[in-house]
């Protein structure tokens, strides 16, 4: 069921980007992008786990890093929610993901995206080997793309990997 899954999300993208190749580049064009609040609704896809969640990106800086490029920068804050099914115990639980997000716009229809931070992640229920640890804090790192369906404009769909949540496919306004 994941190769499926994964499988048919790649598919998506793909095919929504046959028309989104005809787009100018934008990449040297500082400024011509969004920079307002994103909400974000995502499913989530690990080794071993299955779950969701929601994200919220703040703009921290609307011309990123680098001057010359259409970049910005995104502080990501959010929640996911996940079960990890397992034939020696099953856990239930949410990694919280504190998040600098830097966004590079290559096309007013494709974005590309790195992120660094921290997660902290909670279990709700204990292991059955009886390891009481439920608090954890994890180095977060993903990378990801965002599909726009009109020209630089939300609604997006978004293609994230990354630690410790795994893959993530969502859409984004």
């Amino acid at each position: 069921m994941k190769k499926s899954f994964i499988g048919a999300c790649l598919g998506f993208l793909l095919s929504a980007t046959v028309p989104a190749l005809a787009s100018e580049w934008i990449t040297e064009q500082p400024g011509e992008h969004l920079n307002q609040m994103e909400t974000e609704l995502h499913g989530v896809l690990g080794t071993n786990d299955l779950g969701g969640g929601i994200r919220i990106g703040l703009p921290v800086i609307s011309q990123g890093f680098v001057p010359s490029l259409n970049n910005n920068v995104m502080l990501s804050l959010g929640v996911d929610f996940l079960n990890w099914p397992s034939s020696d115990y099953a856990v239930t639980g949410m990694v919280i993901p504190i998040m600098l997000q830097w966004n590079f716009f290559l096309t007013r229809r494709w974005s590309l995206f790195g992120e660094g931070g921290v997660a902290v992640q909670d279990w709700f229920s204990r292991r059955a080997n009886g390891d009481d640890q439920t608090l954890f804090i994890w180095p977060g790192l993903a990378a990801g793309a965002r599909f726009y369906f009109n020209d630089g404009q939300y609604p997006a769909l978004l293609l994230r990997v990354g630690y410790p949540s795994g893959l993530s496919v969502g859409i984004g306004f």
